[in-house]
């Protein structure tokens, strides 16, 4: 299964024009609900303390390479299945 997914994301200042949107499969390892714990993770960094992390800094590091970006700003690989994930797993 795959989904559309936002280059630059919405909480990032992104838009929903087709430049933007590009594939995203969610059966492999770094899949969207992976990018998804990126972009939360910069919304936050970017809101709590812009000297930390200015926006336009965020928008480069997920748009250049959003998993060199994860491994710097969370860790060297996803950990564990997302709740969606899970949710869905145990439900079928």
């Amino acid at each position: 299964m795959t989904g559309a997914e936002h280059l630059v994301p919405l909480e990032l200042g992104g838009s929903n024009e087709l430049r933007n949107l590009w594939p995203q499969p969610y059966h492999v390892v770094w899949n969207a609900h992976v990018k998804d714990r990126l972009e939360n993770t910069l919304h936050r960094m970017v809101c709590a303390n812009p000297q930390q992390i200015t926006l336009a800094a965020a928008q480069h590091l997920i748009a250049t390479d959003w998993i060199a970006a994860y491994k710097t700003v969370i860790g060297p690989t996803p950990t564990s299945r997302s709740r969606h994930q899970r949710r869905r797993r145990s439900t079928n």
